[in-house]
């Protein structure tokens, strides 16, 4: 099969598809920078954090790399650490298992920072969140959100996709899931 095709097309094609892969990656830096942009506007509407806080992380968060080490939101001022995923679970309805081993790595950062790579701030007593994205039907992503907790949960991590209602405290020892949806 291999010799029926003309090898003076492949690389071309190649060389296509990596230049479109690098396009992927830019792409994905910016919907994460507009992510932790949209996630400081939710901690400014929850009152977790202040004006001068929002617009000091807003201003940050734009100056610094995608792909800089530490966490995608960190707030010191209000101890607030955050991890930003645009992942699309597979049908629909679960994240793969590559993408479980990636959010199971920022949970496991956010929870033990001396576990993160790189990690610049002692997240201890700190409220934790993972950020996700949602482009779907809320049904088929909450189906996805609650499979992923109870898999992280079944490994001893403590996480939850419920926040207390607006005048309860926070868990240090907790990973909030915040969903934002895009729809």
């Amino acid at each position: 099969m291999i010799n029926s095709i003309d090898s003076k097309m492949i690389k071309p094609l190649l060389a296509d598809l990596l230049s479109a892969k690098q396009g992927l990656t830019r792409i994905n830096g910016i919907i994460t920078k507009l992510a932790e942009l949209a996630f400081i506007d939710f901690l400014k509407d929850r009152d977790l954090i202040d004006d001068n806080d929002a617009r000091r992380q807003a201003e940050c968060s734009l100056r610094v790399s995608a792909y800089a080490n530490g966490y995608d939101v960190c707030i010191p001022e209000s101890k607030i650490a955050a991890e930003i995923k645009a992942l699309i679970p597979y049908e629909g309805v679960r994240f793969g298992g590559a993408q479980i081993q990636s959010l199971e790595k920022d949970v496991e950062g956010l929870l033990h920072p001396e576990k993160k790579s790189k990690a610049q701030v002692n997240t201890r007593d700190y409220r934790k969140f993972l950020v996700l994205l949602s482009s779907q039907d809320e049904n088929s992503f909450s189906e996805a959100v609650s499979h992923l907790r109870e898999r992280l949960s079944k490994k001893g991590y403590a996480i939850t996709d419920h926040l207390p209602a607006d005048n309860e405290e926070l868990s240090l020892d907790t990973v909030y899931i915040v969903t934002i949806p895009l729809y």
